[in-house]
């Protein structure tokens, strides 16, 4: 079962030293029938349930205000033992009379201070109402701040792309050359949507992508289109002079074998 020994600092620091706790004489924790006795007493009363005045006036019939202080009750340790050991004083006090109680063999399942028990119960509503309005003011924060970052992306994002839409205006008059701006998105290094230069003709991009976060380099998106314009057109003489060459030689071979035959 779930008991508490409840001490004082002083105590606390001797049963850390000795490891057990040493039988007390049961002054206030007398039993109706045997009166005073002697043993370890534990209490059932949570100290994170219950104010020290409540365990105090329940741990002690006579002088609980002045164990309270005294400190009796500023520090507790928590087990966790076998009813069958442990026998009941009255309603939530319970002893342990076989002799000391040895850490070794039920060891504690916790400990903690009480000292700011006071001030934790006399402002429970108070803290909850801090709590609350904290809670609030981080959630409207978090709103607002989560707004002006989408509103300054998007005003960001499309200044780019009206960057990028006026450097394609200069390369509207080279023939065979359909350009738009697209979007890739790519998550590496944080960096976000990228905008890159399409060529529908070729069907590919000619330019790498421009972000958000780093300035436009219009001088080298520029040197691409020119390489790309260039290559373009070679490949188009060459796809043009294909078929000629073709017939130029199929005519030389006919002349060479007519004559030769």
């Amino acid at each position: 079962m779930q008991l508490f020994h409840y001490t004082s600092r002083e105590g606390l620091e001797g049963i850390q030293q000795s490891g057990c706790i040493l039988p007390s004489k049961g002054r206030g924790h007398e039993n109706e029938r045997n009166g005073y006795r002697s043993g370890v007493f534990l209490q059932t009363l949570d100290p994170n349930q219950h104010s020290k005045e409540e365990i105090a006036r329940d741990s002690y019939r006579h002088g609980g205000a002045s164990h309270l202080k005294e400190g009796k009750l500023d520090h507790y340790l928590e087990f966790e033992i076998p009813e069958t050991i442990v026998e009941r004083v009255r309603d939530n006090v319970y002893c342990y009379a076989i002799g000391n109680l040895h850490l070794p063999q039920y060891p504690p399942s916790s400990q903690g201070s009480n000292a700011s028990w006071a001030m934790a119960m006399v402002f429970p509503v108070g803290i909850a109402v801090a709590a609350a309005v904290v809670t609030a003011g981080s959630a409207l924060y978090t709103s607002a701040w989560g707004s002006w970052n989408r509103w300054q992306a998007i005003y960001n994002e499309n200044k780019l792309k009206q960057e990028l839409q006026a450097i394609i205006q200069k390369y509207r008059s080279f023939p065979m050359l359909q350009l738009s701006v697209q979007t890739r998105n790519y998550h590496e290094d944080d960096m976000g949507p990228g905008f890159l230069i399409y060529c529908k003709d070729c069907a590919r991009a000619v330019t790498r992508p421009s972000f958000v976060k780093t300035p436009v380099d219009k001088q080298k998106i520029e040197e691409e289109l020119k390489r790309h314009y260039a290559k373009h057109l070679i490949d188009g003489f060459k796809k043009a002079l294909m078929p000629t060459l073709v017939v130029v030689v199929a005519i030389v071979v006919a002349v060479r074998w007519y004559f030769i035959a």
